[in-house]
């Protein structure tokens, strides 16, 4: 389960901690009134939470927010999950490796050679001259 003080898991859990709030004030109606972008980041959230330890009432939470986020797409008329490319998970994790000036230098090659040409619109810009 996750480990944090509390501070920190509000701020990490802010949407989460939103529709918990909401459901306190107004039960089940005052979730499913939220915009499609607060309940899916709250599920998302929730998400997260149950790779950390399986819990029951988190599957079933999880399970009713899937619900309510297709349906409150559905009425905004947006498109739903399933048909939009799921953006890769941002680590907080900072990875640090060690290269040569070689490996540096053949990977930055690689970099420039992948981006696309400049288009014909935007002049490069000349050259540094001493």
């Amino acid at each position: 389960m996750l480990s944090y003080p509390p501070e920190h898991a509000a701020q990490m859990l802010n949407h989460l901690v939103q529709l918990h709030d909401e459901y306190g004030r107004g039960g089940w109606a005052a979730v499913v009134a939220l915009p499609s972008s607060v309940l899916g980041k709250a599920l998302f959230q929730a998400q997260m939470l149950l790779r950390d330890g399986s819990s029951p009432p988190l599957k079933k939470l999880i399970v009713r927010l899937r619900e309510l986020q297709s349906a409150a797409e559905a009425a905004a008329g947006e498109t739903a999950p399933q048909a939009r490319p799921r953006a890769k998970p941002v680590s907080n994790a900072l990875e640090i490796s060690e290269a040569s000036q070689e490996d540096f230098d053949a990977t930055e090659r690689s970099w420039f050679a992948s981006l696309p040409p400049p288009s014909p619109e935007q002049p490069e810009a000349p050259e540094a001259r001493p």
